[in-house]
């Protein structure tokens, strides 16, 4: 789909949109199948009212986007005492859920028809030095580069707790993704 000017010069075009002109004077809509009509002012109103509406309802999504540490251990709601407490359990419960997605991806090989023994083997040797891997840069992540990322004033508790609840969810969801 594209647009296309209409038959008139630019400048009558410009006045179409803004209700001058010929109606014929207006962008529209070439690809769609059955009668093309000519975007007019009204119509353009319209468009322009449901763009915008779309900006919001986009800004909104992005409002909504919490990360997993922020759902768990939501600090405007909860004391600091309470939030470190908290983030502490959600860490916890976190490293259980990706340690228990990594032994089901483990199984999810065992499971897999037409590979041989020999290959499922390896295939799990080298997801556990994987997952071993991760953990290391997990670790280097959140113990070292989180803090500073969340500068001195950080109001969400520790920010390494934080870090690695998030970083062990999206995880999760890969290996979830991965090996269904």
């Amino acid at each position: 789909m594209r647009l296309r000017k209409g038959r008139a010069a630019p400048l009558r075009g410009l006045r179409a949109f803004a209700g001058e002109g010929d109606a014929q004077d207006g962008f529209r809509l070439d690809g769609l199948p059955g009668v093309i009509a000519p975007m007019n002012a009204s119509r353009l109103r319209v468009l322009s009212i449901l763009l915008a509406a779309l900006a919001v309802s986009a800004a909104g999504a992005r409002a909504e986007d919490v990360k997993p540490s922020q759902a768990a251990c939501d600090a405007r709601k909860i004391g600091a005492r309470d939030l470190a407490d908290c983030l502490r359990s959600a860490a916890d419960r976190a490293d259980r859920d990706l340690a228990a997605e990594v032994e089901a991806a483990l199984k999810s090989v065992d499971a897999r028809a037409g590979v041989m023994s020999a290959q499922k083997s390896r295939w799990k040797r080298s997801l556990n030095e994987s997952e071993e891997q991760w953990l290391s840069w997990r670790e280097v992540e959140c113990q070292d580069v989180a803090p500073f990322e969340a500068g001195m004033n950080a109001k969400g508790g520790d920010p390494r707790l934080a870090c690695i609840i998030d970083r062990d969810a999206e995880r999760v969801a890969d290996l979830k993704a991965r090996y269904p």
